[in-house]
């Protein structure tokens, strides 16, 4: 539990120094949220699925929500790198 635990942090961590809060607040709050979201639905997913390893499923699902929350947050504050490349005029 405590090493999970200690991934699951080092990862929202690591994608939350990507980028300055105050330029990208919805990055920053939507990971967060996706992150508890994902960790929450891949436990019980983990749990009641394979082997029945509801951390492995927490820190799968953590992972995969922080950056599905990031990237929807990055796309509301108009700064990811795809939103720029289709936003170029010529």
């Amino acid at each position: 539990m405590h090493k999970s635990l200690f991934i699951l942090t080092a990862t929202v961590f690591s994608l939350s120094a990507c980028a300055s809060y105050q330029n990208n607040p919805n990055t920053y709050e939507n990971a967060a949220k996706g992150a508890v979201i994902g960790a929450v639905a891949g436990a019980v997913i983990g749990n009641n699925t394979g082997d029945g390893d509801a951390e492995q499923g927490a820190v799968v699902g953590a992972v995969i929500g922080a950056a599905a929350g990031a990237y929807d947050g990055c796309k509301e504050d108009g700064n990811c790198e795809t939103e720029r490349r289709r936003s170029r005029r010529y």
